[in-house]
């Protein structure tokens, strides 16, 4: 048996970025290296599990654009669920025959974790026969408050459990939860009210409980690296315009905002200014989105095993709005002003689209 395991808790995580994330993660673990724990935040998404019915997703497509949710199919068991802020999400990256159990006990012990974990707080939850997850009795119905869906290859585990502790449930609104229309959704937050506790404190209490169930010993790796990303924009007739620059062939040929590592010492503001003036030579009014996100860089690009990086993200209105823009030859080759539509359609990264439309909404107010 080997129950020592590597736990990363990384805080938020895009959807796309979090499925990369297991699959490297995975491939750890086949390569018998070492096994994970990862506890993470998404951002708002509905995914649909490989028996999913794409009848219970009810909204539509324009109505989730605008909610800025996004939908991914994935390999994992069950219908269809909800991730967002406020709901602790837990990926085991293990092998079940070097931690010595089987499927169904892996998935009543991951269960059991979470009943144990909302009996501390309080609260009485309970399995359902035939029915995964962890429910409690509201409203003379019963509504689920923890959810598992797992994928399984060669008895290695990706994807897990989301547990509500004060996500936005009327997200779950648009969806038939876990294909279920006769059943509600609960949260933490919603059974405790202002007794809720945060994040932070249930989160320490589940990973405690997973790790009793299964007889984890956690190490914890390096912290992530950090870097920041600065979306620079300038306003044309009320409009806003979003600086794009195209990497040089060699380092991708992608189309990006201003990002870059912190210097030692550095703080998270003067990094940001020091990366607009190097990359653009341009200089403006910064502003905090209040805002990050971890991602992995992978070993393709490192030439070395893979790291995670968390990326601060802030955004900078260029003063005058006619300023020339002097790119740094050895990063990037061109550079366009675009539209928001124009910069999400550019880049391949969620990340960036998620940023840019968090500052459209900040604009907006």
């Amino acid at each position: 048996m080997n129950n020592e395991v590597v736990f990363h808790d990384l805080g938020p995580v895009h959807y796309r970025a979090g499925l990369r994330i297991q699959k490297l993660l995975e491939e750890d673990v086949q390569g018998a290296n070492q096994q994970h724990l990862v506890v993470l935040e998404h951002n708002p998404v509905f995914t649909l599990g490989k028996n999913a019915n794409r009848e219970n997703l009810i909204w539509t497509d324009k109505f989730l654009d605008e909610k800025r949710i996004q939908v991914f199919e994935t390999t994992r068991g069950g219908d269809i669920t909800y991730h967002g802020p406020g709901q602790i999400v837990v990926y085991p990256i293990l092998n079940l025959q070097q931690i010595g159990i089987n499927l169904g006990n892996f998935v009543r012990g991951l269960e059991e974790s979470m009943i144990r974990t909302t009996s501390q707080l309080g609260i009485s939850a309970q399995q359902i026969k035939g029915d995964s997850g962890v429910w409690v009795r509201t409203d003379n119905k019963f509504s689920k408050l923890g959810a598992i869906g797992l994928h399984v290859s060669k008895w290695i585990t990706t994807h897990g459990i989301a547990f509500n502790v004060s996500p936005n449930l009327d997200h779950y609104l648009g969806i038939n939860a876990c294909g279920f229309k006769d059943r509600g959704v609960a949260s933490i937050a919603s059974l405790l009210g202002d007794k809720a506790p945060p994040v932070s404190v249930v989160k320490k209490i589940l990973i405690s409980e997973v790790c009793q169930q299964f007889g984890l010993n956690l190490h914890q790796p390096p912290a992530p690296t950090r870097s920041v990303s600065v979306i620079v924009f300038r306003e044309i007739t009320k409009k806003i315009e979003i600086l794009m620059m195209k990497r040089v062939p060699e380092d991708g040929g992608w189309w990006q905002s201003v990002t870059g590592m912190l210097d030692p010492g550095e703080s998270l503001t003067q990094a940001a200014l020091r990366e607009v003036f190097e990359e653009t030579g341009l200089k403006g009014d910064l502003i905090d989105l209040n805002y990050q996100h971890t991602f992995v860089i992978p070993k393709e690009r490192l030439g070395k095993p893979y790291l995670f990086n968390t990326e601060h993200c802030f955004a900078l209105r260029v003063g005058a709005p006619e300023a020339k823009v002097v790119l740094s030859e050895f990063e990037h080759e061109v550079y366009e002003w675009a539209s928001v539509d124009r910069a999400k359609d550019l880049t391949p990264w969620d990340g960036m689209r998620i940023v840019i439309d968090r500052l459209s909404d900040l604009l907006k107010d």
